[in-house]
């Protein structure tokens, strides 16, 4: 089994990097009783699709260097274009 979510924002919302890591940390937590192997994230802009995945629970992953400067370039790159969110 999986657990799956997502949210999109819009052009003009004012979502700031902590907004972000909270809201995808706590969705992920809620998520992780579906899917116990692995853990991935995917956030798209109006260019591309970035995936970020590991062979980990989700709790693990997001404590993780990594995770938090693939979130953060995202943020950075994209702070004033729409964006959606979807984990898995």
């Amino acid at each position: 089994m999986c657990g799956i979510f997502g949210f999109v924002t819009k052009h003009d919302a004012s979502f700031d990097i902590m907004q972000l890591h909270t809201l995808v940390d706590t969705l992920f937590r809620l998520s992780e009783s579906r899917g116990k192997d692995s853990a991935g994230l995917v956030l798209v802009d109006d260019e591309q699709i970035n995936v970020y995945k590991r062979p980990e629970r989700a709790r693990q992953m997001i404590r993780s260097a990594q995770y938090k400067e693939f979130v953060d370039a995202f943020q950075h790159k994209n702070a004033t274009r729409s964006q959606s969110v979807i984990a898995m």
